[in-house]
């Protein structure tokens, strides 16, 4: 159960998190950054993807029909959500081309959440909590953006593409 709960979560805040950065409004702006947004979405379909075989491979643990071990299996769905975020970030920084703190902080969020994950996992803690632990990183980015990150985006769309009519 634990798993399915954590796949709907990771799916879901994955989803959310990509849906925050304001693609359409810079690109409309400003065509010649649709070259690196594009290829950027290489890493960012590619990690969605291994999400989804590192929870298969996490489904196959708990039927028992691998030997990979819970470190593992927590390893195979915990480097594709960093890179998605990875990815989602320098995204976001070459769309705007302006840094915000704010976003070092939403980053740290979901490293720190990633590496807890896999610290339980080799503490011998349960693969069912690991995953939960890891459905807690995309969740930080969306409370982050709901909270305060969306003034701080709206800010710099305001800068970068001028007072909207």
């Amino acid at each position: 159960m634990a798993i399915v709960v954590a796949g709907l979560g990771i799916t879901f805040g994955l989803w959310w998190s990509y849906f925050i950065m304001p693609s359409g409004p810079v690109l409309e702006r400003y065509r010649s950054r649709a070259f690196g947004w594009g290829y950027g979405h290489i890493l960012i379909y590619g990690s969605i993807a291994a999400t989804g075989a590192g929870l298969h491979v996490a489904a196959y643990l708990s039927e028992g029909h691998t030997v990979v071990g819970v470190p593992g299996a927590v390893s195979a769905v915990a480097i594709p959500v960093l890179i998605f975020s990875i990815s989602l970030f320098t995204l976001y920084t070459w769309l705007l081309r302006e840094f915000d703190p704010f976003h070092i902080g939403l980053f740290l969020g979901t490293v720190l959440a990633l590496v807890a994950a896999m610290a339980l996992a080799y503490g011998g803690a349960s693969l069912g909590l690991c995953l939960l632990v890891i459905t807690a990183s995309p969740a930080i980015v969306v409370v982050g953006y709901e909270t305060i990150g969306h003034r701080h985006q709206a800010e710099a769309l305001s800068r970068i593409l001028g007072p909207r009519a």
